[in-house]
């Protein structure tokens, strides 16, 4: 932030001259707005954290078990529900939050991996028959190639 305006006037100087920046800020000179805005900083699901190239959230996440399993999105404003245990209150509200497929840049929920895994285990044995079948019709040609 500079001598004479210290983290930019959105956090505290440290001893250290490293910035402890005010909610909603983020950087080295809390120069960075959070995602989701100053007013709510990452939603208010998750912790605005300074990055290489700006400010990024970590989201909150659940206990894994219940019906919120956890926050996802740029600014963590996507709640991501458990599809095996629906909550009535919110499924009668908004049928769209069991969400059960939530790709995000580089992040795949695990209920896109399984019918993903079935489709390559199909796929495999389509492939493995048909070579099966391949291999049997060569070696009857070999056979017949072999009797002449």
């Amino acid at each position: 932030g500079g001598v004479q305006n210290p983290c930019s006037g959105h956090g505290v100087c440290r001893d250290d001259a490293s910035c402890e920046c005010s909610d909603g800020w983020s950087g080295p000179g809390c120069t960075e707005v959070c995602p989701g805005g100053l007013s709510n900083p990452c939603s208010g699901h998750g912790t605005c954290l300074s990055t290489a190239t700006g400010s990024s959230c970590r989201c909150e996440e659940g206990n894994g078990t219940g019906v919120l399993l956890r926050y996802a999105g740029e600014d963590c404003s996507i709640a991501v529900y458990n599809p095996l245990q629906k909550d009535t209150a919110h499924s009668a509200t908004n049928a769209s939050d069991f969400r059960p497929l939530i790709i995000q840049k580089t992040n795949v929920a695990f209920s896109t991996v399984s019918p993903l895994l079935v489709f390559i285990a199909m796929m495999a044995v389509i492939f493995s028959r048909l070579f099966t079948q391949i291999m049997e019709a060569r070696q009857a040609e070999i056979n017949a190639i072999n009797q002449q």
